[in-house]
């Protein structure tokens, strides 16, 4: 009898866990549970978005996001969003008055956020499609930038600080008030020119050291120097990088000392190079066999270079319109997204996308979305 109810006993206490089946109490047998998730992309808040990110940056330990977009959840809000990683807020009043109103580029300058797109009020403030934001109100830049034949309409603007000087390049042809042929710079009180003749379309600039500032668009000419979609600037002069590409430049970025270049090209400095090329200071190279379509735009995180853009696979494999170049290879992640990715940053030790999608990975994520490994 009692053989038989410790028998018993054992058998339940195995059952509930209480005792292993195997080992009668051994401690040297650990369980392990499930293995992790692969990593994925997962929405940002769960508030949505209700139209397009054009572009995404840190300022004051906050993530920006600024696009054609009038709402965060129910919230009317202007073009521009900061998320500080628990909530979403306003900046002032956005911007409006365009015709449409968007935001295209954003950049530090001075210690404040500076905006460039299409808009003519930046918090109630006139402000001709550029303004900046100091933390607490928004501020013109003298009487900004504007494209006389169509006023307000500039379908897209570039940002970049280049020593004490904030660079702009786009289609306006007015800055400050002068001619400039969309090339000028912004001192901190006054806007000049860089260019008097450019017959296309700034959409891209990136500062290099040692090389000056680098503008990347459709144009093939400025200051009647033949340049290919691609130009230097010297501080003094226009001069070509190579034999440039063969179809315009979308985005650009210095990281190392190397310059990458993307867009809708299939050459680069002659050689077969599709949509993304690097320039090494005196030549351009591929990037494996590249993307099979559009990219526009490109991030430098932790050693590893990011591609985002309309392209469905990148290196000859699968990526839908974002990938990252790892140990000379293109890697996709996860199944990507749905729609263009038009912007890319690190913020909170994760690499946040932004763009026209709506889903990425295996969620609903309407426009913004965040990849940790």
């Amino acid at each position: 009898m009692q053989r038989s109810t410790r028998f018993i006993w054992i058998l339940l206490a195995s059952l509930i866990g209480v005792l292993p089946m195997c080992g009668c109490g051994s401690d040297d047998e650990t369980t392990t549970g499930p293995p992790p998730p692969p990593a994925d992309w997962t929405k940002v808040s769960g508030h949505d978005i209700n139209d397009e990110i054009h572009d995404l940056i840190c300022y004051e330990g906050d993530l920006i996001c600024a696009g054609d977009f009038t709402e965060v959840g129910d919230r009317a809000i202007n073009h521009i969003v900061r998320w500080t990683g628990d909530a979403w807020h306003g900046l002032g009043s956005g911007l409006t008055g365009g015709v449409p109103t968007a935001v295209w580029s954003l950049a530090l300058y001075n210690e404040g956020l500076i905006v460039a797109g299409n808009f003519s009020e930046a918090g109630g403030v006139a402000a001709n499609n550029i303004a900046r934001w100091d933390g607490s109100a928004w501020h013109a830049l003298g009487t900004g930038l504007t494209k006389e034949e169509q006023q307000q309409d500039l379908t897209e603007i570039s940002l970049v600080v280049y020593g004490t000087t904030l660079i702009a390049g786009g289609n306006f042809d007015t800055a400050g008030g002068m001619a400039a042929a969309g090339l000028a710079q912004w001192d901190g009180t006054s806007w000049s020119p860089l260019a008097t003749e450019l017959n296309g379309s700034v959409y891209a600039l990136a500062a290099v050291f040692g090389a000056g500032v680098i503008a990347g668009g459709s144009f093939s000419s400025v200051d009647s120097v033949a340049v290919h979609h691609l130009a230097s600037w010297d501080g003094e002069v226009w001069t070509s990088m190579g034999s440039g590409t063969n179809g315009p430049v979308r985005t650009l970025l210095e990281a190392n000392g190397v310059l990458f270049a993307g867009g809708e090209f299939t050459e680069a400095g002659g050689v077969a190079a599709n949509c993304v090329a690097q320039w090494t200071g005196t030549s351009w190279s591929p990037l494996g066999t590249g993307a099979n379509n559009d990219v526009l735009t490109l991030g430098y995180y932790d050693g590893t270079l990011w591609m985002g853009g309309q392209f469905t696979e990148a290196g000859g494999v699968s990526a839908n319109r974002v990938a990252r170049w790892r140990d000379g290879s293109w890697e996709a992640l996860g199944s990507g997204m749905n729609d263009a990715v038009q912007a890319l940053e690190k913020f909170d030790e994760e690499i946040i996308a932004g763009g026209a999608f709506t889903i990425a990975g295996a969620s609903v994520v309407n426009r913004l979305a965040a990849w940790s490994d």
